[in-house]
């Protein structure tokens, strides 16, 4: 088996509250694989009821006319379909998988949806065909523990073989193991996915892949690293009263890529040669092969 995988023949179906109310019941933890396997027959039953999705659709629109309606949640490729709660653990979405001829891939482009775009994910997901025909997925797997995490390193990627997510079949995606090159459908296609959500607490990042050179080919964000710009604001406005957090951060902030935020918010805010040269330094020495890659590639921009 390449993954995780599962066909429960049902034609049992439920509402999107029924579902809610049995899976919240259940009370999975979805940081462990296993555990969010278990809700495949549930995840199956609200696949077999056809009209939610629309029905959810056609009611945001209808209620938009009186402001009654919020429709944040929705894009051109997903919909969530829970209130998103830090007490709560996981959320439910609805992705959208259009071919290339359709409309939503020609206005929001074919990266919108990562088509033929290598990666891996900083969270496990539980995903199931609920319309159209499905997509293919050629599917790798590497040791995430075996790599630093910079663009252009050597990672052993494994290639598993092609999935295929059909009406009905689930699939179970493992964070930083699964890599997965999704394929476009031939017609427009939505699946149903149960996401790990544990708030505020995944310090980990995910990756693109050059699947040719079987190296990370981009490093992609964390909701974290957000607060990189928060840091460069802070340094314009008063550098001499955060200069101590920012060195804290560089040294031992969980997120790599908020330690060269910081690095970088320093190096901004220095006003002598010397001082950047200091800032340079503590990268050098990080004990993070990230942090030093960064500032030696940093360093040689600027001629230092």
């Amino acid at each position: 088996m390449v993954m995780k995988a599962q066909r429960i023949n049902t034609s049992e179906s439920v509402s999107l509250e029924e579902f809610i109310s049995v899976y919240e019941e259940m009370d999975l933890d979805t940081t462990e694989p296993e555990e969010l396997f278990r809700a495949c027959e549930i995840l199956t039953k609200l696949s077999n009821n056809s009209t939610f999705i629309k029905d959810l659709l056609i009611k945001g629109v209808e209620d938009s006319f009186d402001e009654q309606s919020d429709l944040s949640g929705y894009t051109a490729q997903s919909l969530i379909l829970n209130k998103i709660s830090s007490k709560k653990n996981y959320f439910l979405r609805a992705n959208f998988w259009p071919s290339l001829e359709h409309s939503l891939t020609r206005v929001s482009g074919p990266q919108t949806f990562y088509y033929n775009y290598p990666h891996d994910h900083n969270f496990n997901f539980l995903t199931v065909g609920y319309f159209g025909p499905g997509y293919d997925s050629i599917i790798y797997n590497y040791d995430y523990n075996s790599v630093d995490g910079f663009s252009g390193e050597d990672c052993d990627l494994k290639y598993k073989g092609i999935v295929s997510l059909n009406k009905g079949d689930t699939l179970l995606y493992e964070a930083h193991k699964d890599v997965h090159s999704q394929l476009p459908p031939t017609s427009l296609s939505i699946s149903l996915n149960i996401m790990q959500y544990i708030f505020g607490t995944n310090q980990k990042h995910q990756y693109a892949f050059n699947i040719e050179k079987s190296q990370i080919s981009e490093v992609l964000n964390t909701r974290r690293d957000v607060g990189i710009p928060t840091l460069a604001l802070l340094a314009s406005l008063n550098r001499t009263r955060c200069e101590s957090l920012f060195v804290e951060v560089a040294k031992v902030h969980p997120s790599i890529f908020m330690r060269v935020g910081a690095i970088q918010a320093l190096i901004s805010s220095a006003e002598d040669m010397n001082l950047i040269e200091d800032v340079l330094q503590l990268g050098m020495d990080s004990n993070s092969r990230v942090l030093r890659e960064w500032t030696k590639e940093y360093a040689a921009k600027i001629a230092l």
